[in-house]
């Protein structure tokens, strides 16, 4: 059987969900695929910054307070620590609200909203493959949907990506050599000692890579993630983490694992002729430095609708206006922020093992406000337009 939409979303995360849920708003026929049904399990911090709450007002029309309402931000912080090998180095108030959500809640509540928007939604259907030359994706229930636009916001793990572009041995190694890996447990509350109602970022058992600790409402998330080729036993160095805070019944935990892009975005995220358009974890699209991915996806969502509908309103070409906005509004920054990861990361354990305070204490509060959206990876430079949206 064969169905046409004018636009297919292959993923129903906050990428697919964003670019679905404005293009559904404008009257377009749309359908949104996912390999799971919701709500499903999602492996995420879920760390939402000042620039992420800006996209979910502008898209959704949903602020912080109405997302507190309904139960979706479920815990906030206006503090943040850094820790080397769990000595506290800085513990400061904030001058910027970090809000936490569960991604199982969360990621459903926008697929509800896309719902109510009108479009379409199959849940548990696997997309198999895809003919770009005839705009067709297949579909493990032997499905074949034909669309005028297809959005590839399947993944870290996208089969759009791995038909049209992986195919190509450097493709593949080039997006290997920048994938991190991340380990995560979710204990109660009450489990855990030694921290506070505040986000922790733990330096010094990784080499280009973290372990973090965020509240929750009922548990916290325990992780820790870094880049695969940097770190080769990153089970064994998450363990020795672990053991080092004294967490009860380690052995019991279920720790849970993920692949995650960082650093390997593509530059060209969307094929000859403009017809399919990678977004998020799909194309890549994760801070190279701080690993955040929410914002990325709803934004490149965002991006990926704007230059869709321009091609049908105003007949712009839809590669080369995709292009220039992921230009304009990702791309700096990711290119920065792998470079500045170069830099802090080879120098970072150095600068903790001998405690330069001072340094650290002036320069963590410029970070927090790159990861606010108010400053630039690229030396640190205020942003003229603050929290820039379209």
């Amino acid at each position: 059987m064969t169905v046409k939409y004018d636009i297919v979303a292959a993923g129903a995360g906050p990428a697919g969900a964003t670019a679905a849920y404005i293009l559904s708003k404008k009257g377009f026929s749309v359908l949104v695929v996912d390999k799971e049904h919701f709500p499903r399990k999602k492996l995420c911090g879920g760390c939402l910054t000042a620039k992420t709450t800006r996209i979910l007002n502008d898209v959704f029309n949903e602020s912080e307070d109405s997302l507190i309402k309904k139960n979706i931000i479920n815990f906030k912080s206006n503090r943040f620590e850094i820790r080397y090998k769990t000595e506290t180095i800085i513990n400061k108030p904030s001058a910027y609200t970090f809000y936490f959500v569960d991604r199982s809640t969360y990621d459903n509540f926008l697929l509800q909203k896309v719902k109510e928007a009108g479009a379409d939604v199959l849940e548990g259907v696997k997309i198999t493959g895809v003919n770009a030359e005839k705009n067709e994706l297949i579909t493990s229930t032997g499905r074949l949907i034909k669309a005028k636009f297809i959005i590839a916001a399947d993944g870290v793990n996208s089969t759009i990506r791995t038909k049209l572009y992986c195919q190509n041995k450097r493709n593949r190694s080039n997006w290997q050599r920048n994938l991190a890996y991340c380990l995560e447990i979710f204990p109660g509350r009450e489990k855990y000692i030694n921290a506070g109602d505040h986000p922790i970022l733990d330096f010094g058992y990784l080499r280009y890579g973290c372990a973090w600790i965020f509240p929750n409402k009922d548990r916290r998330v325990i992780g820790m993630g870094g880049l695969g080729r940097k770190n080769k036993n990153l089970a064994n160095q998450f363990n020795a983490y672990l053991a080092d805070y004294n967490l009860d019944n380690i052995d019991a935990l279920e720790i849970r694992g993920h692949p995650l892009p960082f650093g390997n975005f593509l530059l060209k995220p969307v094929w000859p002729g403009g017809n399919i358009l990678l977004v998020g974890d799909a194309a890549g699209l994760v801070d190279p430095m701080l690993g955040e991915g929410i914002y990325q996806a709803h934004k490149s969502g965002e991006l990926a609708a704007r230059a869709i509908i321009e091609n049908i309103e105003n007949n712009k070409k839809t590669d080369a206006n995709f292009l220039h906005l992921l230009h304009t509004h990702l791309f700096p920054e990711l290119i920065y922020a792998r470079k500045f990861r170069r830099l802090l990361y080879n120098k970072l354990n150095h600068i903790f093992k001998f405690r330069n305070i001072r340094l650290m204490d002036k320069h963590f509060d410029k970070l927090v406000e790159v990861a606010h959206g108010l400053r630039s990876y690229r030396w640190f430079k205020k942003k003229v337009d603050g929290i820039h949206t379209l």
